[in-house]
């Protein structure tokens, strides 16, 4: 009974001593200027002298229970068998003369190349974004930031630009990691981005739109909205590099305060666009059928009877119509948007109106 109470009395002066003498090994070690990185291998290789001296001297407890233990913890964590490194040869050398003299197992080291910005200087938080949760909000997808930072530094082959999670697991291999450093370019990240967007399922597309679109309003949007947005998101789709784009290209189909972007009307605006826009408006007010395809065909030919190039009528009709130069395709626009809308800004464009 009273040799049970020693061992337990010695057991918990040693684990708190282990504790104590860890925590000031790794202050002492802050103080040395080591690097993050170090402190962590060097705590781990604390830890396990500690357990080789916590087993010699309390044997028999730390055979039974060890699973429990921060002993056994630390112990299991030690199980280590590839050290994948940004840092310099001389501190990998460093790591390996410490457990050479603990007698530990040496674990494959693997120097990958640091990620560089545009600048050509180390990637670092004055590049700009610094969290998963950045890119996210700029309207990055899963899929195209992982296959994105998947080719910083690595490839699978056969020119591959575009893959997949499994595919990427499958071809993965250290030994195809390329020797020279990568450049985090975010224009190209957005290239590939707009590549994801455009491959995506339409109705997956039109459901994650209408998520962006209503987190950016912070309202739902109404019926009307829904069904205006189902025949422009199509051709959305196809010019988009980042999902926050989404908002701005369709702001003239939604219930929210239209304005028209007075720098760009007024460089749109001439006595021929007036003309175009005065004789489209009675043109769309006598169609019989406001479908797409006759909605280009009666401007196409409103043009050629006017003798208009389509920059001058096309660009001020999107203007009027759109409130700006950047926006879906003109047609489409003007068929989601619908005849009386359409009709009504036109008027208000027209200045002898």
């Amino acid at each position: 009974m009273i040799q049970s109470i020693l061992d337990g009395i010695l057991t918990g002066a040693i684990i708190s001593l282990g504790a104590i003498g860890l925590t000031l090994i790794m202050h002492m070690l802050r103080f040395a200027n080591f690097a993050y990185s170090e402190l962590l291998a060097i705590g781990a290789y604390a830890a396990l002298v500690f357990d080789r001296l916590f087993s010699a001297l309390v044997p028999a407890l730390d055979e039974a229970f060890a699973p429990l233990t921060l002993t056994g913890a630390l112990a299991l964590s030690m199980v280590i068998a590839m050290v994948l490194t940004g840092l310099s040869a001389v501190v990998i050398a460093k790591h390996i003369r410490i457990m050479q003299a603990l007698d530990a197992d040496i674990p494959d080291f693997c120097h990958l190349p640091l990620l560089f910005g545009p600048d050509g200087k180390k990637l670092s938080k004055r590049h700009g974004d610094t969290s998963v949760q950045s890119f996210r909000d700029k309207g990055i997808l899963k899929d195209a930031m992982f296959n994105y930072l998947c080719l910083l530094g690595w490839s699978p082959g056969e020119d591959l630009e575009k893959f997949d999670r499994d595919l990427a697991i499958e071809r993965f291999d250290f030994k195809n990691v390329l020797p020279h450093s990568a450049i985090f370019d975010d224009k190209k990240l957005m290239w590939r981005n707009g590549l994801y967007i455009r491959e995506k399922e339409s109705n997956d597309f039109e459901t994650e739109s209408i998520s962006y679109i209503q987190t950016t309003l912070s309202r739902d949007l109404f019926e009307d909205e829904l069904l205006r947005l189902n025949k422009i998101l199509p051709s959305v789709q196809e010019r988009i590099e980042s999902m926050v784009d989404i908002t701005a290209q369709v702001m003239f189909l939604l219930d929210e305060p239209y304005e028209v972007n007075s720098e760009e009307w007024n460089s749109v605006n001439s006595e021929e666009a007036q003309e175009y826009l005065f004789e489209l408006r009675n043109e769309l007010i006598s169609l019989e059928d406001f479908t797409l395809s006759n909605i280009e065909e009666t401007m196409r030919s409103l043009l050629k009877k006017l003798d208009l190039k389509p920059k001058v009528g096309f660009q001020a009709t999107r203007v009027a119509l759109t409130g700006t130069k950047i926006s879906p395709p003109l047609f489409e626009s003007i068929y989601a948007l619908g005849r009386e809308t359409s009709i009504a800004r036109l008027a208000e464009s027209i200045e002898k109106l």
